[in-house]
């Protein structure tokens, strides 16, 4: 089982854009499967301020914690991977729809488009790198 910290920096990235874009629910979380384990945020972690230190790291098979606390929220998206099994990212959307992915970038594209069908995601990212809401992140 190999733990990734390069995926769990881009994970605080996409989420940190997310949040900036406000695309993602108040209380939600875009979560990434690498294997058999996934990244989610973990309990108490903001979107945007998150960093790689934030993740917690589940198994998806049972959601047992690896690292971090789970949020208490966990179950819908490892729900959301059973039921799809070629999806690699699952989030919340902002207007409450489970949105997956089968790679963190669609997810987070796909997750963007739902809140405003006119973003890019090279202008988010550019939004928020200008806002300051990726300060400490490579």
């Amino acid at each position: 089982m190999l733990i990734r910290e390069d995926l769990g920096t881009e994970l605080a990235r996409v989420s940190r854009i997310l949040a900036h874009a406000r695309a993602l629910a108040p209380d939600a979380r875009i979560t990434t499967l690498a294997g058999e384990v996934v990244y989610v945020a973990a309990r108490g972690a903001g979107n945007a301020t998150m960093t790689a230190f934030d993740i917690a790291i589940v198994l998806l098979r049972d959601g047992e914690t690896l690292r971090g606390e789970a949020p208490a929220d966990l179950e819908r998206y490892l729900a959301a991977y059973r039921q799809r099994p070629l999806a690699k990212a699952v989030a919340l959307a902002s207007d409450g729809a489970l949105v997956t992915g089968l790679s963190l970038a669609a997810c987070a594209k796909a997750t963007l488009l739902r809140a405003d069908p006119e973003a890019s995601w090279e202008r988010a990212e550019g939004e928020a790198k200008a806002a300051g809401a990726l300060v400490g992140l490579p």
